[in-house]
């Protein structure tokens, strides 16, 4: 008997049922969410099942002076890589917009994480937003610990704390008391959580 599997809510693949076609969008939207939302009806309309998109978090991929280096590319959208590369990035906001159109539209919706916390994310945003995913403690930290990024990951979190969206809005916070490995990490457990620490 041949494999039959159903890839998405009620398009099944393999046996007797037609080809999965995937128009590839990536970032050609150039930064442009009306280019976007056209292009996920020109996909539908040329017969594609899935309009599919690139996501990275920048801060996560690159580290600082990457960003900073200078780009001086005919096709550059700033003069640094970071600001080149942040133009082109849609926010989650926007994502979740794109994927509410897509549906409108009819065609399915996805986005290919370009690094590990987008893994996280994407599941969080278009498949299991059920789960809970929370921001916690990759590590223990200490009372007074303000936080660097290699302190936290994004997990399923019980009790349900900051969402992985912000984990970098984060980062130069204190912690108000420690924070024991793998906890969620909670509002109450951040000084002046609703801004950032200055040093």
């Amino acid at each position: 008997m041949p494999l039959e599997l159903e890839l998405c809510p009620g398009r099944w693949v393999g046996g007797q049922h037609p080809c999965f076609i995937i128009a590839e969008i990536g970032q050609n939207h150039q930064g442009d969410l009306d280019v976007a939302k056209r292009m996920i009806r020109m996909a539908k309309e040329c017969g594609a099942d899935c309009a599919k998109f690139q996501k990275s978090e920048l801060e996560y991929k690159f580290n600082r002076k990457a960003l900073e280096r200078p780009y001086t590319s005919k096709h550059s959208w700033g003069k640094t890589y970071g600001e080149h590369k942040r133009h082109l990035e849609f926010s989650h906001a926007q994502y979740k917009e794109l994927q509410k159109y897509a549906e409108e539209v009819g065609i399915f919706f996805t986005a290919s994480g370009m690094d590990e916390l987008l893994v996280w994310l994407a599941l969080n945003l278009t498949f299991h937003p059920q789960l809970g995913k929370s921001v916690v403690a990759k590590v223990k930290i200490p009372e007074g610990s303000i936080l660097t990024l290699d302190m936290l990951t994004v997990k399923v979190g019980e009790p349900k704390g900051y969402p992985p969206e912000d984990i970098f809005s984060l980062v130069g916070k204190k912690v108000l008391v420690t924070v024991e490995e793998d906890d969620t990490i909670m509002e109450e457990l951040i000084e002046n959580h609703g801004k950032k620490i200055r040093s």
